[in-house]
């Protein structure tokens, strides 16, 4: 029988040959830097900037592009990447050949013998049988080789996308190249191991005895920031963080939760008693990388931030990350002192005095330290997040009050600073979905009462004015308009819990009398209000809840609730959806007092009220439906007038004080906005998604020239401004629609409204009626009596044409005057009914005035 023998293919190239082209591509990123041959493997261990490959005699030339640099670059690392890939398959191969040849040799040696001959039938099959088999092993390495060929062929092909670079970090021998050329675009070279060796190694450099910062050191911190820019790069995308990063974080974090407790020393803060990652900057100060006024030496700053930002990177579940991630030591800091870990620290170490709020305090100033240096642009995740601001609100008085028991023989337990405090509050709302848990009333693991938590939150006072805690209402008014639904929805049930919260009776009242005192500048001089509104206290938070105001202003002028505060789905006029908050309007008219706390809010407020008449006037006479737009318009004018007035009370201000500040808001209300005209998009887009009386058409053209027609405006205050507008709207409507208006106008009404300025001809020589409160407040007293008299006239002949949806007459036709009417009257209407339910008399504030300040009631 004949003998097999073991036989297979040979490549083209050695795996030697294809090492050695890759090494000479990767020597002409030399060239291309000017930093020597040596500059691949120099910057492929460790991450680096690209303006650190490149000689400085390039960068000084004025030739050099940093773009241009790059790309050649990363074509070169491309290239020898798959050289390099291409050479360990072929060693690979040389090696899966060489196993079998032993394999070969070892069988042709148990039954073939020395010689290499047999006669015995049964060793010949055997023998056969076996090198069949390496022979079928041999052709399968091949069809392996070949398919690795291709797959090198098309990461040529592919060129040096990040897609090609993600094979080339691990399999290219490349390593850090790419993100030292282009930066967290591209992959990264690490995994849990590289995590866990650096979080060890980095132990050794925060003992005060220990390693001293070397080189080593720089590196494991570029590393885990380059794995945080990773993250933001992944953040803007919409993409999780790769398992290797996610996991090289996890691994370094949980080595350096096995620090131990650093006992204090007589220069160090604190008592020493933080643990794991909230050990760190007891450490740091205790070396002496802290100072007393919580300054970081600059060696130590990138670590600090690199921790900080990665504990919100390892937090967040769109990145891949999760709560359940996050050191023990941090998530019970988050958690807050009701954590079972604080409850277990009452009376530990033989010192029954001290609580574990005490140990919280200080947990808490250590996490502020470490999440004050993170990334402006990072957020933590949706529960590391919704907890942070939960527990913070919550427990605000245990934070910023002293509870040291005062033993000499016990050093202080120290607090976050307020500033600190506010670093905390800032970072913990940039999560919107945590923000509209805390607004919706989810209190988190512990149930905490959210109305407590707002209750912290805007009642403490804080030194940035609130600025930071408006950070968990700022989002609304932005994602209110939003194109997409589902985050126009999310902001809508955030502001509806938002009112539902802090206008609840016993809300209301704790925060419309917060038991401080505020002093407020004007041109007048400081006054002084005691038991001031949170508004006023806080008017950053003042401000956000103004914009939201802005927003869902129909809302507020039209409150359609059923006894909740709700947002709402309905179908509008013409099918389009609306969306809204369903309020009582007790809801609307404390939320617009809240306002009223903060002088700029206030103005801005009345200012958006004037706006929002405009367009109600104009969409109102364009509909057919002037009196369910006079309906709107009076109801939010009795409402902010009730508001106005118990906020003048609430400032103790006698009638005519209260009349002034009115005064005073409807003037500067143009002028706290740079752009007044900007108010007008936004208060478009809520009333179009509100509204259910006008067809999308017609609020779409009211709101697109509204900006254009400041000088329309009236004060939502001066009756006989709005009857004026209203006529002068009704009029100019009725003359363009109906060509024969302008011909029952009698030739002395319109030579009187022509020489006014009021009837002037368009650019086609028709004549339009020009509405401009400026070009009325120019007439002197005759000539305005004129005018009156010459619109009243002419708005009696004028007739307006109703169009009826769905109706079989079509429409009906009306005069100009009842079409007016119907807005005014049902304006005044309406305000009245609000004024006499909500509101109080002159006499009867002057009463109220009385007795709050102690006079007989």
């Amino acid at each position: 029988m004949h003998l097999l023998s073991f036989h297979y293919k040979s490549p083209d190239a050695t795996s030697d040959e294809a090492k050695s082209a890759a090494d000479q591509i990767l020597e002409l990123l030399g060239t291309i830097t000017g930093s020597g041959e040596d500059v691949g493997s120099k910057f492929s261990d460790t991450a680096a900037e690209f303006t650190d490959m490149i000689a400085s005699e390039i960068k000084a030339a004025g030739i050099y592009n940093a773009s241009k640099w790059q790309s050649a670059a990363m074509a070169v690392v491309h290239a020898g990447g798959v050289a390099n890939k291409w050479s360990s398959h072929l060693e690979d191969y040389k090696t899966a050949i060489s196993n079998l040849k032993g394999e070969a040799e070892d069988a042709k040696t148990r039954y073939l013998g020395d010689s290499g001959e047999t006669s015995d039938i049964d060793k010949v099959i055997k023998y056969n049988a076996e090198i069949r088999e390496l022979n079928g092993r041999a052709g399968k390495a091949w069809a392996g080789l070949v398919e690795d060929s291709e797959a090198c062929s098309n990461l040529l092909r592919q060129g040096p996308t990040e897609s090609a670079m993600e094979v080339l970090v691990t399999e290219g021998g490349i390593g850090w190249l790419p993100y030292n050329i282009l930066g967290a675009e591209m992959p990264l070279p690490i995994d849990a191991s590289d995590g866990k060796k650096m979080g060890k190694e980095m132990e050794q450099y925060l003992d005060e005895d220990g390693r001293v910062i070397d080189d080593r050191y720089y590196e494991i911190v570029a590393a885990l920031n380059a794995v945080n820019a990773r993250a933001l790069e992944k953040a803007k995308r919409g993409e999780d963080l790769s398992e290797e990063e996610v996991g090289f974080l996890r691994s370094f974090f949980e080595e350096l939760e096995k620090l131990e407790a650093e006992p204090p020393t007589a220069t160090s803060e604190g008592t020493g008693y933080s643990e794991g990652v909230l050990s760190i900057p007891e450490r740091l100060s205790a070396m002496g990388a802290i100072d007393e006024s919580g300054n970081i030496d600059e060696q130590w700053q990138g670590f600090v931030e690199g921790i900080g930002t990665g504990l919100l990177v390892l937090s967040d579940e769109t990145l891949g990350g999760s709560f359940k991630y996050v050191p023990d030591s941090v998530a019970n800091a988050v958690y807050g002192p009701q954590s079972s870990y604080y409850q277990q620290k009452e009376g530990v170490e033989d010192l029954t005095f001290v609580d574990g709020e005490q140990y919280w305090r200080e947990d808490m100033r250590n996490l502020s330290v470490i999440l004050g240096e993170s990334n402006d642009d990072t957020q933590g995740g949706f529960i590391f997040s919704r907890e942070l601001t939960a527990a913070v609100g919550a427990n605000i008085d245990t934070l910023m009050n002293d509870h040291n028991p005062g033993r000499a023989s016990w050093p202080e337990f120290y607090a976050p600073t307020e500033e600190q405090l506010e670093g905390l509050v800032d970072v913990s709302t940039r999560n919107t979905s945590a923000n509209h848990a805390i607004l919706t009333g989810d209190g988190g693991t512990y149930e905490t009462d959210t109305k407590e938590v707002l209750e912290g939150l805007f009642t403490y006072s804080w030194e940035d004015e609130g600025a930071a805690v408006s950070g968990l209402t700022d989002w609304i008014a932005e994602d209110a308009l939003s194109d997409l639904p589902s985050v126009r929805e999310r902001a809508g049930e955030a502001a509806a819990g938002l009112v539902e919260q802090i206008t609840s009776e016993d809300m209301f009242a704790k925060l419309v009398s917060t038991g401080e005192t505020v002093t407020e500048q004007t041109p007048d001089g400081p006054i002084t209000y005691e038991n001031a509104s949170f508004t006023a206290l806080n008017p950053e938070v003042a401000s956000s809840l103004g914009d939201i105001f802005v927003r869902y202003v129909d809302s507020f002028a039209f409150p359609t609730g059923n006894g909740d505060v709700a947002f709402e789905h309905s179908e509008g006029y013409d099918g389009t959806p609306q969306i809204r908050i369903g309020m009582e309007e007790q809801n609307s008219i404390d939320f617009m007092q809240f306002l009223m706390g903060d002088t700029e809010t206030a103005a801005k407020t009345v200012d958006t009220a004037n706006k929002y008449s405009a367009i109600m006037m104009d969409i109102g006479a364009a509909s057919g439906e002037p009196g369910i737009a006079g309906d709107r318009v009076g109801r939010l004018n009795g409402m902010m007038e009730t508001a106005l007035q118990n906020d003048a009370l609430d400032r103790n201000m006698d009638l005519d004080e209260a009349k002034e500040r009115k005064d005073n808001l409807v003037a500067m209300g143009p002028n706290v906005v740079a752009d007044t005209a900007s108010l007008y998009p936004p208060i478009g887009m809520g009333v179009k998604w509100a509204i259910n009386f006008a067809t999308e058409d017609i609020v779409d053209t009211v709101v697109e020239e509204a900006p254009h027609q400041s000088e329309r405006e009236t004060n939502i205050f001066d009756r006989q401004g709005m009857k004026t507008r209203s006529d002068l709207i009704v009029l100019d409507n009725a003359i363009e629609s109906d060509s024969e208006n302008i011909d029952r106008m009698s030739e002395k009404d319109r030579e009187t409204l022509k020489d006014a300025g009021i009837l002037v001809p368009d650019s086609d020589g028709e004549l339009r009626v020009e509405i401009s409160e400026n070009k009325l407040n120019e007439l002197d007293a005759q000539e305005r009596e004129d005018v009156d008299r010459a619109i009243n006239q002419s708005l009696n002949l004028v007739e307006v044409r109703v169009e009826v949806p769905d109706s079989s007459a079509g429409g009906y036709t009306d005069s100009g005057r009842d079409y007016s009417d119907q807005y005014i009257n049902n304006f005044e209407r309406k305000k009245e009914d609000i004024k006499d339910k909500y509101g109080v008399s002159d006499e009867e504030y002057k009463e109220k005035r009385e007795a709050q300040n102690g006079g007989p009631w």
